[in-house]
């Protein structure tokens, strides 16, 4: 089960709410682990986030960004935070998909439109072409997560006892 961290920007007028539910929905269905990313959608969840401090909500949302396998965050609105959790995923080698509404490319923040990671993936949508879009990036975080391995590496100076 791939866990999967959402993220958008929660400084808005609620006008793409629908957009966040529905892809919220799309890796659940897909049977994915939602680690992060409800209280965007949920306003009880996003109220009792507001009593946090932003230091527990740093430490929690790092700590979830390190359990998650992958992160997917809608980037249609520029926001400081999103930008800092893509980075923060990326240093820890978690693949990202950015995703960018149809009618929002314009908006698109240059920092994250020009990022050279190989593991970060930035798609325009429509919701005709979400459901492929999610289903392509969660079997690429599968796939990834069968490959991973552990490489041992014995160094040391002759007669140091590497061959034992």
């Amino acid at each position: 089960m791939i866990n999967v961290y959402f993220t958008t920007s929660t400084s808005f007028d609620g006008k793409y709410l629908e957009n966040y539910k529905k892809i919220l929905d799309f890796p659940s269905s897909l049977g994915c682990n939602i680690i992060s990313g409800r209280q965007i959608v949920d306003k009880k969840m996003l109220k009792l986030d507001k009593k946090l401090t932003k230091q527990q909500i740093f430490e929690r949302e790092t700590e979830r960004i390190t359990r998650a396998d992958c992160v997917i965050a809608e980037v249609s609105h520029p926001s400081h935070g999103v930008g800092a959790e893509i980075i923060h995923a990326l240093n820890l080698n978690k693949p990202v998909l950015g995703l960018v509404y149809k009618d929002m490319e314009n908006k698109i923040s240059p920092i994250i439109e020009g990022n050279p990671a190989e593991i970060f993936f930035l798609e325009r949508y429509i919701f005709d072409k979400l459901p492929y879009i999610l289903k392509n990036f969660v079997q690429y975080c599968n796939n990834l997560k069968k490959r991973r391995g552990k490489l041992i590496v014995f160094e040391g100076g002759d007669g140091s006892g590497k061959t034992v």
